[in-house]
C-alpha cells in the first residue's frame, strides 16, 4: 500500500523522527498495555507485542508528553514538519500544504523568505518550494519567485518547475524570458516549460526565433514538442517555412502543426519522415505527431512498421482516440493478433475498457493460460472492471472455474490463481480469497507471510465492495493478529470507508489498545490532517497509561 503519491520532490530535511527531540526516554513497564491486575501480561498483548507492525510502535520515543499543539490551526504546525522527518511524514505535510491553497500560502511564503537566508540545510527550502508548486494560485506563484533569486541551482530549479506547472500566468513571462539566459542545461530547459505554460501564443514566435537563429535549444527534443504542441494559424506557416532549411530533428515538429490543418506540402514532408529508413527519424514524426494530437497519420505505421518499437510509439497516440472514432477503434482490434505480446496486450486491455465484445473474450481466455505472463492484461482488467460491474463478474465466474480445476493442487501451486481472483471488485471474490486459506494448516505461510494476512493483504485489492466485506468480517474477527490483517486492508485505500473503519477501530474504548495505535497509525498516514489531528488529540485523552504516551508520540512525530 502506498500512501505517497509522487507529485512533491521530498527532501530529507534531517533524520529526526520527532519534532524538537530530548533524550529518548522508554516508556514505564508499569504502565504497559494489555496486563492484567497483577501486571502480568495477557496472551493478547504478548501476540501483539511480537508483531512487526506493532513492534516499531513501541520503540523509545523522543516525545511522550501531552500533544498541546492548536489542532484548529494546523498550517503552522505542517509548516514546521518540513524542516524535520522521514519521508512518509514529509510526503504528507507538503501534499496537505499544496491542497490547501491560500489558506497555506502566506505561512509557506514566510518560511520560504526565512529558509532562502540558510545555506546549510536546503531541504526544508525546497519542500516548502514544494509544496507551493502544488497550490497553482497566483499568491503562490508570487512566493515561487522568492525562490528564483537563490544562488543555488537545486533551488532555482525546485521553483522554476512549479511555475512550469499548469496554469501558467501571462505576466510571469517577461521575468521568465529575461532569467532564460542566465541558466544552463536541465535549468533551462526547465524554463523554457514556464514559458510555454506562461504565455504559449508568446513563446511559439520565441522558439521559432531560435530555429531561425540556430540556436542550440532548437536541437531539443523537449523543447520542439512544447513548440509543435502550442503552434497553430500564421505560426504554423511561418514554422512550415522554417522546415526546409532546418536539422532533420527539428523538421517534423515544424511540419506537424500545418499538417494537421490539412497543409498538403507539410503532410507530404510527414509522410516522408514517417517512411524514412532510420528508425531515429521515424521516432521523431511519431513524437510530432504526439504532440500536435494529430492520429490519423499514425495508422498507417500502426500497420506497416517494420520495427515494434516505432509501433508502440504509436499505439498509445492512436488508442487515445479510440473511445470517440470508428478508425481508431478497428486499428487496436487489427492490433489483437499481433506477434508483439506488448503490442496485443495494449490493444486488448483499451478496447476492454471500451466495453469491446471481441476484446473482452480475448482477455477472459487469457486467464485460462499462464497469469504470470499475463500480469498487464490482469492489471488493464482491475481497472475496467470497477467501472464494468458485468465484466467484474465474467472474470470472477472464469478464475472460479480455473480453481475448480486446481482444487487438488498444493496452495502454493493456486496461489497465483487467489492473487488474481482478488483483483476482481467483488465482495464474492474476496470472500472467496480469504476461505481458500482457512482450512490451510496454522503454520503455513506463502511469501513470508501467515495465510491470513497474504489472503487479506491480496483481498485489499478488490476495491470497495471487498474492502466493505472485510470490514463486515473485522466485526466478527477475535484474533488479535487477524484483525491486525483485516484492518490493514480495509485502509489500502485513503478513502471514507478506511478513514470511518479506522476512526471507529481507535474511538472502542473496548478494543485492545495496541489495535487502537495501530488504527491511529494509519489514519495519521492517510489523512486530512485536518480531521485527522483532533480525533486522535481526543482519542490520546481517553487512552490509559503506555498507549497514551504511544499516540502522544505519534502525534508528535506527524504534527
Amino acid at each position: 500500500m502506498s500512501w505517497a503519491r509522487g507529485l512533491a520532490a521530498l527532501v530529507l530535511a534531517g533524520a529526526g523522527a520527532c519534532s524538537e527531540p530530548t533524550a529518548p526516554t522508554a516508556t514505564p513497564t508499569s504502565t504497559r498495555i494489555g496486563a492484567d491486575a497483577s501486571g502480568t501480561s495477557t496472551p493478547d498483548d504478548s501476540l501483539l507485542r511480537q508483531d512487526d507492525r506493532i513492534a516499531p510502535l513501541l520503540r523509545p520515543c523522543d516525545r511522550y508528553e501531552h500533544y498541546d499543539r492548536n489542532t484548529s490551526e494546523l498550517v503552522p504546525v505542517l509548516v514546521a514538519k518540513l524542516e524535520r522527518g522521514d519521508r512518509e511524514v514529509l510526503s504528507r505535510a507538503i501534499e496537505e500544504l499544496g491542497g490547501m491553497g491560500d489558506a497555506a500560502t502566506l505561512e509557506l511564503r514566510r518560511a520560504v523568505e526565512r529558509w532562502s537566508r540558510e545555506r546549510d540545510d536546503l531541504g526544508p527550502l525546497k519542500n516548502a518550494l514544494s509544496a507551493l508548486s502544488l497550490q497553482g494560485t497566483d499568491s503562490a506563484r508570487d512566493a515561487l519567485w522568492i525562490g528564483l533569486s537563490h544562488p543555488f541551482e537545486d533551488v532555482r530549479g525546485q521553483a522554476t518547475r512549479g511555475l512550469a506547472r499548469e496554469p501558467g500566468r501571462p505576466s510571469d513571462f517577461d521575468r521568465l524570458e529575461a532569467r532564460l539566459w542566465l541558466e544552463r542545461g536541465t535549468l533551462q530547459l526547465d524554463t523554457v516549460r514556464a514559458l510555454s505554460v506562461a504565455d504559449p501564443a508568446r513563446f511559439v514566435p520565441l522558439a521559432l526565433s531560435w530555429v531561425e537563429s540556430r540556436h542550440t535549444l532548437s536541437n531539443e527534443r523537449g523543447v520542439l514538442q512544447l513548440l509543435a504542441k502550442h503552434t497553430s494559424g500564421d505560426m504554423a506557416e511561418r514554422a512550415l517555412a522554417l522546415a526546409e532549411d532546418a536539422p532533420n530533428i527539428a523538421r517534423p515538429f515544424l511540419v506537424a502543426p500545418a499538417a494537421k490543418s490539412g497543409d498538403p506540402r507539410a503532410r507530404a514532408i510527414l509522410a516522408e519522415e514517417l517512411s524514412h529508413e532510420q528508425l531515429e527519424r521515424r521516432a521523431g514524426a511519431i513524437a510530432a505527431l504526439d504532440a500536435t494530437d494529430d492520429w490519423r497519420p499514425a495508422l498507417a505505421t500502426l500497420r506497416t512498421d517494420p520495427d515494434s518499437q516505432i509501433r508502440q510509439l504509436a499505439l498509445p497516440l492512436v488508442a487515445r482516440h479510440a473511445a470517440d472514432e470508428s478508425a481508431a477503434r478497428d486499428a487496436l482490434r487489427r492490433l489483437l493478433d499481433d506477434p508483439v505480446a506488448e503490442i496485443a496486450t495494449y490493444a486488448i486491455s483499451k478496447l476492454v475498457d471500451l466495453g469491446d465484445e471481441e476484446a473482452i473474450e480475448r482477455a477472459l481466455a487469457a486467464l485460462d493460460g499462464s497469469l504470470a505472463a499475463h500480469a498487464p492484461l490482469l492489471l488493464a482488467l482491475r481497472q475496467s472492471m470497477r467501472t464494468q460491474p458485468d465484466l467484474a463478474r465474467r472474470v470472477e465466474a472464469r478464475l472460479l472455474r480455473r480453481l475448480e480445476l486446481e482444487r487438488n493442487l498444493p496452495l502454493l501451486e493456486r496461489a497465483r490463481t487467489l492473487s488474481a481472483l482478488a483483483q476482481v471488485p467483488l465482495a464474492s471474490a474476496a470472500r472467496t480469497v480469504l476461505e481458500s486459506v482457512a482450512a490451510e494448516p496454522a503454520d503455513r505461510q506463502l511469501d513470508g507471510l501467515d495465510l491470513h494476512r497474504w489472503a487479506t493483504l491480496q483481498a485489499a485489492n478488490s476495491g470497495v465492495p471487498g474492502r466493505e466485506f472485510l470490514a463486515e468480517r473485522l466485526a466478527d474477527e477475535t484474533h488479535p493478529l487477524r484483525r491486525l490483517d483485516l484492518i490493514w486492508a480495509i485502509a489500502a485505500e485513503p478513502d471514507e470507508l478506511a478513514r470511518e473503519t479506522l476512526f471507529a477501530r481507535v474511538d472502542d474504548e473496548g478494543a485492545h489498545e495496541l489495535e487502537r495505535l495501530y488504527a491511529a497509525q494509519l489514519l495519521l498516514r492517510i489523512g486530512p490532517a485536518e480531521r485527522v489531528a483532533p480525533r486522535l488529540k481526543r482519542a490520546a485523552l481517553r487512552m490509559e497509561s503506555e498507549a497514551r504516551l504511544t499516540l502522544n508520540c505519534l502525534l508528535w512525530t506527524w504534527y
